[in-house]
């Protein structure tokens, strides 16, 4: 696995050599075919998953400086990766923030 550095290859585009295929460092996670950079989808997580009171997408959207459909779509996003998340590891509680960020970022280059 590599970077590439071409000028005609996308930002953060990676190559795996066992297959031969370019892949993304955001692939397969929540953040993938997703218009949004990946440092608004990062600060989403951190202010969705750590408070006490869930946040509202018009505050995400206000923080985040996104459209209200994207804070939305982001919340939406996340909400289903932290249910996946819970029922998948054997939790019965709410999942947190480390487990969400577990989950969407275990598919990174290391």
């Amino acid at each position: 696995m590599r970077k590439l550095n071409g000028a005609s290859t996308r930002v953060a585009a990676y190559k795996c050599y066992a297959c031969r295929k370019p892949f993304s460092s955001l692939h397969g996670t929540v953040m993938s075919s997703s218009h949004v950079p990946a440092h608004k989808w990062l600060q989403a997580i951190y202010l969705t998953e750590g408070g006490t009171r869930p946040m509202r997408p018009y505050h995400l959207h206000r923080i985040l400086n996104v459209s209200f459909k994207t804070a939305s779509s982001m919340m939406k996003r996340l909400g289903r990766a932290s249910a996946q998340t819970a029922s998948g590891s054997g939790n019965k509680g709410p999942a947190t923030r480390s487990t969400v960020t577990l989950a969407i970022c275990r598919n990174l280059p290391r």
